[in-house]
């Protein structure tokens, strides 16, 4: 386990498995192994993504969530790839966005710092007018470098 609000954390897992624990296991009694593969199967594939409300992602479901993203052409996802010290790859985040500009990239930034990232070593922009000093407002010893 890493410190409160580093985002390479599990909470992620945790919260899935609690809630899992909380809305099926606990309570049923089942026989054997293949009861619970089944009921777990079940209430992934029927009920968490089809059905269950998800906060994190505007109170939709995960299917519902996973096709407004693939049906609605004008919003963009963006993922925030970052390289470790030990050079291991992670995925910071994932953004939605239907304008991208520097006050978006200000606020995804804002959220990185808030989630624990506390510094930026590189960053290799696009181009984007004001990307570099949104950059720099959040993380001001970052390198940009521009790849446009």
């Amino acid at each position: 386990m890493s410190h409160k609000g580093n985002c390479w954390d599990n909470d992620v897992a945790e919260s899935f498995f609690h809630t899992l624990k909380t809305e099926l296991i606990y309570h049923e009694v089942f026989e054997t192994k293949a009861e619970v593969n089944q009921a777990i199967f079940e209430y992934i594939e029927v009920y968490y993504n089809r059905q269950r409300m998800h906060s994190t992602n505007g109170n939709l479901w995960a299917v519902e969530f996973e096709e407004k993203i693939l049906l609605h052409v004008e919003t963009a996802v963006y993922t925030i790839l970052g390289v470790r010290i030990d050079g291991k790859k992670e995925i910071l985040g994932l953004y939605l966005s239907e304008a991208e500009g520097a006050n978006f990239w200000l606020s995804v930034l804002t959220d990185l710092q808030a989630r624990g990232v506390e510094d930026i070593l590189i960053a290799s922009v696009d181009g984007l007018q004001g990307f570099p000093e949104a950059i720099n407002a959040i993380f001001p010893q970052t390198e940009v470098q521009n790849s446009a």
